[in-house]
Order: structure tokens, then C-alpha cells, then sequence
């Protein structure tokens, strides 16, 4: 069955694939290629590696009332791995934060679980974030660009999906002062799996208080610290900010200067559709999804195409290459 998945998946993507292409006029990108300025292109891919360096900054700030004096070249170590983990694992990219949990907490000899509550707290930041934007990007994409009817009932049922959300997690906040996480996860003890390991729900609430509470002593901590919380936010707005203009300034490479708002729609929705996908990383969706959006507006396929596989390709050399390297560095050190 997995195999029979993946097959009509593996046909999905190359139909995307062929509907992307078909419509480019190679020509045309040969020559932009030829004509592509060398300065732009050098200050996208530093601009991304800016970006990374606020996303280390949050990271080492969330956490720094259980990690006080982090090592910035560890941590930097850290979030590549991490980010490797995530673009090569399907779905919303979350595989990567156990990871950085592990790596950390055996350097700073921490338990596992109170590193973990930092790290998820951190991401929480960033996910915050990166609704907002998301939330703009489908409501300006419903309104003000032409895109086809499927998509535009797609991109609604994604602007309901996130109002919803918005509301439980708003819920959920007003309560937050009865939220018990042994509780909460103790309530799982009907599952059969959990029975099994587990035949008394004395021994999970055990396990719970041990393993949990940690999690959630420090999850708490660092949620309702508004300093952390405040500066975490503005760092994360930072790291999105030179994440778009990363696209930006490749568009500028070839000598068009588009709107840096129709940027950060256009990579904001082709996140979100790869984040929805079951492929790692999105790969293809993303790409895919961001060619039809530029050329919806006006911009060549040619061009679309050639801004956004670049684009691509500078995040994949941090997050396979460098994050790969990362990996191997962290488990030969950690051994």
C-alpha cells in the first residue's frame, strides 16, 4: 500500500513538474542566466544566511533562562542540523526539534524534556510569526491577484483552517492557568498502544509527572516571560523579512523590480501548500505552486521559474549541504 502511495504521488509531482515546464521558453532563460548580476545573487545568499543568524539569536534567547551562557557556533551547529532533519522529512517540517533537543541537551547535560519545552516554545514563536504572514498572504492572493477558482477555494479553506485554530489556541490561552500537561496526555490512556505499555493509568501519570512536567514547567516559563516573548517575536518578523527579500533581490538580478509585498504572498502560499503536502521539504510543490502565482501576475514563466528555482536552490545548499555537514559534525562530537 506505502509503495502504491508513493507511486501516484511520485505522478503528481511530475505532472507539476510538466505543467511548469511546458510553459517555459528555454530560450528565454538561457539568456537571462547569461545576464544575471553577480552582486545581487552574492547579497541573496548572504541575505539568507542573515536570516539564519536572527532565527540562532531567537533560538539562544528563548532558552536562555536553562541554557544561560549558550555556545553561538554550537547552537549555529544546532538549528542547521535541525533544519536538515526538517527538509528532508515530510509534511509541516517538525522532525528537526526532538533533534536539536537531543544534541543540546546532552552538551549542556540537561534532561531532554525541559530542553525540549524550550525548543517547541521557540518554534512556537516562529509559527506565530509565520501565521500572521500566512493568514496576509492568502487574504491579499484571494483579493487582489487572478488566480483560478480551485485554487482560490483552496486558499479559503486554508483562511478558514487558520481562523479556527486561531480560536482554540485563544481558547486555550484564556484557560491556560488550569492546563495541566499530565492531565491532558493522560487522557490518551484509552488508546491500546498507550495500554499496553502502560496497563495503569497510575504508571503513565508516573511516567507523566517524570518525563512531561519537565516539558511543561519550561514550555510555560518561557511562554508567559513577555520579555522573551516580545523579543522573540521581533526576531522572528527578522527572519522572515530577509527570507523574502532573499526572492527580492534575485528579481533585482535580473534587472526587474518587482513589489516586495507580492513577494512575501507568493513565498508565504507556496510554504503553506508544501508544508500541506506529504513530500519532505514540499519539494515541487512549492516551487510549482510559486511559478503559477508569479506568472498569475503578469511576470514569464521563464523568469518565475529561473527567480524561484534559485531561490530554492540557496535555501537547499544551507539546509542539505551546511545542515548536512552540521549533522555529521554534532554526532561526531557528541559521541
Amino acid at each position: 500500500m506505502k509503495n502504491i502511495w508513493r507511486l501516484i504521488l511520485g505522478v503528481v509531482l511530475l505532472g507539476l513538474v510538466y505543467l511548469v515546464l511546458k510553459e517555459i521558453d528555454f530560450v528565454e532563460l538561457y539568456y537571462l542566466i547569461l545576464n544575471l548580476n553577480l552582486f545581487y545573487f552574492i547579497l541573496a545568499i548572504f541575505t539568507l544566511f542573515v536570516s539564519f543568524i536572527f532565527w540562532n539569536y531567537r533560538t539562544m534567547y528563548a532558552m536562555k533562562s536553562i541554557i544561560p551562557h549558550p555556545d553561538y557556533k554550537f547552537f549555529f551547529h544546532v538549528l542547521f542540523a535541525g533544519v536538515f532533519i526538517n527538509t528532508v522529512t515530510p509534511g509541516a517540517r517538525i522532525g528537526g526539534e526532538p533533534l536539536k533537543a537531543h544534541f543540546i541537551g546532552k552538551k549542556y547535560n540537561k534532561s531532554k524534556m525541559d530542553v525540549l519545552g524550550g525548543v517547541i516554545a521557540d518554534k512556537l514563536f516562529h509559527i506565530l510569526v509565520s501565521l500572521v504572514f500566512v493568514i496576509f498572504s492568502v487574504f491579499y492572493a484571494i483579493t487582489y491577484i487572478n488566480i483560478s477558482k480551485e485554487l482560490t477555494w483552496i486558499l479559503e479553506g486554508f483562511l478558514v483552517f487558520f481562523l479556527i485554530v486561531g480560536l482554540l489556541v485563544a481558547f486555550f490561552n484564556l484557560r491556560k492557568s488550569k492546563f495541566n500537561f499530565v492531565n491532558f496526555f493522560g487522557r490518551f490512556h484509552f488508546l491500546w498502544f498507550v495500554k499496553k505499555k502502560f496497563p495503569d493509568k497510575k504508571d503513565l501519570d508516573s511516567f507523566l509527572k517524570k518525563r512531561v512536567m519537565g516539558f511543561g514547567r519550561v514550555f510555560k516559563k518561557i511562554m508567559k516571560d513577555k520579555k522573551i516573548a516580545l523579543v522573540s517575536v521581533l526576531l522572528s518578523f527578522g527572519v522572515w523579512i530577509f527570507y523574502y527579500l532573499v526572492y527580492y533581490l534575485l528579481f533585482l538580478a535580473f534587472g526587474v523590480n518587482v513589489n516586495l509585498l507580492l513577494v512575501l504572498v507568493v513565498v508565504n502560499i507556496g510554504i503553506l501548500i508544501g508544508d500541506a503536502t506529504p513530500f519532505p521539504g514540499g519539494i515541487g510543490f512549492i516551487e510549482g505552486s510559486m511559478i503559477l502565482l508569479y506568472s498569475a501576475v503578469g511576470i514569464s514563466f521563464a523568469l518565475a521559474t529561473t527567480v524561484v528555482f534559485l531561490g530554492r536552490i540557496i535555501f537547499y545548499f544551507y539546509a542539505l549541504f551546511v545542515g548536512g555537514l552540521s549533522l555529521l559534525y554534532l554526532e561526531n562530537k557528541l559521541k
